[in-house]
C-alpha cells in the first residue's frame, strides 16, 4: 500500500467515525455503559475494583438504575392504559404518579401511619378522660350516685353545701372541662371525616351503577318512576328513603341500586301481564250500515298486540315492551 492510499484509507476511517458519533444519542450510549456495569458488579461484586469505582460510584450506579427503572414503568404504564379522564381538581401529573405501584405503596404507608396516630390520639384522649373522672371521683364520692351527664349538677348541689372543698377541687374539675371539650372536637372531627369518605365512596358508587345501566340500555327516568312506586307500595316515601340511606350508606352501594332496579323491572313486566286488556273484538258490521272508524285514542289494538310480543320476550327487551304497555294505559286512563 502508497502512502497515498493509506492516506485516503485514514480519510474514510475518520469521516465513518465523524457520522457516527453525529447519528448516535451520547445518552443511550451512557445509559448501555451504566446498565452493563451495574449487571457486571451485580454478578462480582469485586470488580468495582478492576473497574476503579469506589463505594460512592457503585452506590450512584444503583440509584441511577432504579430512577431508570422507575421512569421506564411510567412509560409503559402510560402506553399500556387507555386514556382516561383526569380527576377534578388532580394535576395530570400528580394523576399520572399515583399510578405507579411504588408511589401507592408510599402514600398507602403514610396514610396507615396516619391513621395509627389518630388511633393512638383517640385511645389516649379517652385514658385521660377516664383517669381525670377517677380522680374527680376521690374528690368527691357522692358523684357515684349521679350519672356522668349529670355531674355538673351534683357539683353544683356540692358547692352549697361545702364550698371550700368544691374550690380546692377546681383544678380537676377544669382538667375534666378541658377533655370533654377535646372529646366532642374529635368527635365532631371524625364524624366530618367519615361523612367525606362515604360521600366520595357513595359517588364512585353511582358511577359503577350508571356504566351499568348505560351497558343494560336503562333509560334512568323509567326505571327511577318504577322503582319510586314499588317503595310506595312498600310503604317507603321518598323522606322515609333519605334517612334510610343516610343511616345505612351500604343503601347507596351499586349492587343493592341494580337490586332495586331489577326489582322495580320485575313488576314492571309482571304489572304489564296483569293488567293487559283483553283481545280486542272486530266490530259487528250489518249489512247495508257504513262502519265507524276507530275511536280516537283507542290502544287496545296496540296493547294486544304488544302482550304477544310480551308472552315470549326477556330481559331488557320485555322491559322495554311492559313500560310502552304500561305508557298506553295511562293514556287511555287519562282521555
Amino acid at each position: 500500500m502508497t502512502l497515498k492510499q493509506a492516506a485516503q484509507e485514514l480519510s474514510h476511517a475518520r469521516g465513518d467515525i465523524s457520522r457516527f458519533v453525529e447519528g448516535a444519542s451520547l445518552s443511550n450510549i451512557q445509559d448501555k455503559v451504566d446498565k452493563a456495569r451495574l449487571a457486571e458488579l451485580k454478578n462480582n461484586p469485586s470488580a468495582a475494583q478492576e473497574l476503579g469505582l469506589n463505594d460512592q460510584d457503585v452506590t450512584a450506579a444503583a440509584q441511577s438504575e432504579t430512577k431508570r427503572a422507575i421512569a421506564d414503568d411510567l412509560a409503559k404504564e402510560a402506553k399500556a392504559e387507555p386514556a382516561t379522564p383526569a380527576v377534578d381538581g388532580l394535576d395530570p401529573e400528580v394523576e399520572k404518579a399515583l399510578k405507579h405501584p411504588q408511589v401507592r405503596q408510599a402514600i398507602e404507608e403514610e396514610l396507615g401511619r396516619a391513621d395509627v396516630a389518630k388511633q393512638q390520639y383517640a385511645t389516649a384522649l379517652n385514658t385521660a378522660h377516664q383517669y381525670a373522672q377517677a380522680s374527680l371521683l376521690d374528690h368527691f364520692p357522692e358523684l357515684a350516685d349521679f350519672p356522668v351527664d349529670q355531674w355538673a349538677e351534683g357539683i353544683a348541689i356540692l358547692h352549697q353545701s361545702d364550698p371550700q372543698r368544691v374550690q380546692r377541687a377546681m383544678g380537676v374539675l377544669q382538667r375534666v372541662d378541658h377533655l370533654q371539650q377535646a372529646q366532642a372536637q374529635w368527635q365532631h372531627h371524625q364524624a366530618a371525616e367519615q361523612r367525606q369518605r362515604v360521600e366520595s365512596w357513595a359517588k364512585n358508587e353511582g358511577a359503577r351503577y350508571d356504566a351499568w345501566a348505560a351497558k343494560e340500555g336503562i333509560k334512568p327516568s323509567e326505571i327511577a318512576r318504577a322503582a319510586e312506586e314499588y317503595l310506595g307500595d312498600l310503604g317507603v316515601d321518598r323522606d322515609s328513603l333519605t334517612r334510610l340511606t343516610n343511616d345505612n350508606p351500604i343503601l347507596r352501594s351499586s349492587e343493592f341500586q341494580r337490586m332495586l332496579t331489577d326489582a322495580a323491572r320485575y313488576r314492571m313486566v309482571m304489572g304489564a301481564h296483569a293488567k293487559a286488556s283483553a283481545k280486542a273484538v272486530p266490530p259487528v258490521i250489518r249489512p247495508g250500515v257504513a262502519s265507524s272508524p276507530p275511536r280516537s285514542g283507542d290502544h287496545s289494538g296496540q296493547i294486544a298486540e304488544l302482550q304477544k310480543q310480551l308472552d315470549t320476550a326477556t330481559g331488557n327487551k320485555a322491559m322495554r315492551i311492559a313500560a310502552k304497555i304500561t305508557g298506553l294505559r295511562r293514556a287511555a286512563g287519562a282521555r
